[in-house]
């Protein structure tokens, strides 16, 4: 073998070392994310609602399992012997619709017939009442308002002039108490568009083509668009209040993504938001102008806010540590 040929063939070994070494570098990187990767969904693992904000109802059988049992009091279940018993509070007179009269027919003694007069002679001022509440049929209530035409008298005119609806009545063919209903079935139950639909004509009897709910919530919508903006501003002057995210599903078809439902909560009123992101920009869209001590998570989106006009939830903070002691 000669010197040029050696060179040769200690410059391609090299290059292949080079190349071996390289992946070794790779690999090495590859399982040390691994690693970290295994190790990040042994902690999820663990978390359960002893040691994390999950719910109570995302533990697994293995964790409901050990849960410590109340201690038993050694009394039978139910009501013990000389405890008062707790009834429903009855309602006042004002609020009741109707009041009829019950007096017995004979004595439960002796079989004696009672009297008509009896029951205004012998009454007792004492009365065991027994109120009733029931949901009245539903019939739904149409006003039709007939628009005149008037011809103006005057021989030079002649014109013709329809009335106009009165201020207050709807445009539509449903008063408002209909659209408020329809909007909070879709609305704050979520019911489907068909659902609030069969609805309405089964408990209230009113008949509502299925378009009619879509430009109904899109009425809604609208008006409520003002007092949101306002309850939204007026929550941003108190000098404390809290924020919380939570995640908002969307639908199921294929293309609709998920969004988020983010809260700001004063001692006066309480903020809604649907925003599409959970990040910085979405939550100082609900904070806005705020100012004052914010009540939040660890979570890093609100660490604009100041760690000086921020407190954090003692509640998270509990769970943290509780994830420490158990190597959470």
């Amino acid at each position: 073998m000669s010197g040029a040929e050696g060179c040769k063939n200690c410059a391609h070994l090299e290059a292949h070392v080079a190349r071996l070494e390289a992946l070794l570098e790779k690999s090495e990187a590859e399982r040390v994310r691994l690693q970290a990767r295994v190790e990040e969904l042994e902690r999820q693992l663990k978390r359960n609602s002893t040691n994390s904000s999950r719910p109570p109802s995302t533990d697994p059988a293995q964790i409901r399992s050990q849960r410590p049992a109340p201690p038993s009091s050694g009394r039978n279940p139910g009501g013990q012997p000389g405890h008062e018993g707790h009834t429903r509070e009855l309602l006042p007179a004002s609020q009741v619709d109707e009041q009829i009269h019950v007096f017995p027919k004979c004595c439960g003694r002796c079989g004696r017939k009672f009297k008509r007069r009896d029951e205004r002679r012998r009454a007792l001022r004492e009365v065991r009442r027994h109120p009733v509440t029931e949901v009245p049929e539903p019939k739904p209530q149409t006003t039709e308002w007939d628009l005149h035409a008037l011809r103006c008298p005057d021989r030079g005119c002649r014109e013709v002039t329809w009335a106009e609806l009165p201020p207050g009545v709807s445009q539509g063919r449903f008063g408002p108490r209909a659209q408020a209903i329809t909007a909070m079935l879709t609305g704050r139950f979520r019911t489907s568009r068909r659902e609030a639909q069969a609805q309405l004509e089964d408990l209230f009897g009113v008949s509502m083509a299925l378009g009619e709910v879509s430009a109904i919530e899109n009425r809604v919508s609208a008006a409520l668009q003002e007092p949101v903006r306002e309850a939204h501003e007026f929550a941003q002057a108190p000098k404390a209040a809290g924020a919380d995210e939570t995640s908002w599903p969307q639908g199921q078809r294929k293309g609709e993504r998920k969004a988020w439902l983010w809260v700001m909560k004063t001692s006066v009123v309480t903020v809604f938001l649907i925003l599409r992101q959970r990040s910085k920009e979405a939550a100082q869209t609900l904070l806005g102008e705020f100012r004052g001590i914010l009540t939040t998570d660890r979570w890093w989106a609100y660490l604009f806010h100041g760690i000086r006009r921020r407190q954090l939830c003692w509640a998270h903070l509990i769970l943290d540590f509780r994830a420490c002691m158990r190597g959470g």
